[in-house]
């Protein structure tokens, strides 16, 4: 695999200065292989016309895996989730968790292979740790990150449930001895960082955790670096994943955010251009 493909990828700076849809699908050939990328809106809401495009993309790929972003898979996780969608319909799984885990159902409801192209959140933390951030900065980055979706729910009486859940899954992953993982704790680093306002968990305020450089520059704090460095680990390690997969299959469709489609797209585009039947099988 060509070495100079992380170089390619988008850097913020330039994304800050790039105009695109909300949703943004692209297709490449890698060869005869191809990919087809689905860059979503977040969304909750099964009346987006977005998830009509999504089965109509999903059906025209045709693929033979899939890749969907943000789901973690325990030992036996992935069957679970299997047997659990399964049985729930489309309205229910968009509105619950959105645009990737109603591709994961698709997928596996057509008895296609899928996985989630993510790092680990071990592996993302332990370079975080590398890098010098505190466990204080690196606990408000995907505390406050896990808030930014919750504010999508539409029952919010789940907010704090769902929370605690997530920083459960966190600390069992961070596993720092001695450290205060309750959603008090990351409320009061949240207001240290951002104050009383921006820093309360019910105030919906996505600069927070942006690893892109807004307008404001007074609105980037040490966070939203962490969100760069964590974007760029992970943008890396998807790219890396899709190459693999080529090696063995020849459609495949992906789902991400459409901040992360937009800034693989140059690092692909250049691997696709220097393809290597060789190397990529």
């Amino acid at each position: 695999m060509n070495q100079d493909w992380e170089s390619k990828l988008m850097t913020f700076e330039e994304y800050a200065g790039k105009k695109h849809d909300p949703v943004y699908v692209f297709n490449i050939e890698f060869g005869t292989k191809k990919v087809m990328y689905f860059g979503a809106e977040h969304s909750l809401n099964p009346e987006s016309p977005m998830f009509s495009r999504i089965e109509e993309e999903f059906k025209k790929a045709d693929p033979q895996i899939v890749f969907v972003e943000g789901m973690y898979f325990s030992q036996g996780g992935k069957e679970r989730a299997i047997e659990k969608y399964k049985n729930t319909n489309r309205e229910s799984v968009i509105k619950n968790h959105g645009e990737s885990v109603y591709v994961f159902k698709l997928a596996t409801d057509a008895g296609i292979e899928v996985d989630s192209p993510e790092s680990t959140y071990k592996d993302e933390i332990d370079s975080l740790i590398e890098k010098g951030f505190s466990k204080e900065e690196i606990f408000c980055f995907y505390g406050y990150r896990q808030i930014n979706g919750l504010h999508r729910l539409t029952d919010k009486s789940k907010f704090t449930e769902e929370l605690t859940r997530y920083i459960s899954i966190f600390q069992r992953d961070s596993q720092w001895k001695d450290f205060d993982y309750s959603v008090e704790h990351l409320e009061k680093i949240g207001k240290s960082v951002w104050g009383e306002t921006r820093g309360d968990i019910m105030t919906n305020d996505g600069y927070r955790t942006t690893p892109v450089p807004p307008p404001d520059k007074k609105l980037f704090t040490i966070i939203n670096r962490i969100n760069q460095e964590v974007t760029h680990f992970r943008d890396c390690n998807v790219v890396r994943r899709i190459v693999e997969a080529l090696k063995t299959h020849d459609r495949l469709f992906i789902i991400f955010g459409s901040t992360h489609a937009v800034m693989q797209e140059p690092a692909l585009r250049y691997l696709a251009e220097s393809y290597d039947k060789e190397e990529i099988g």
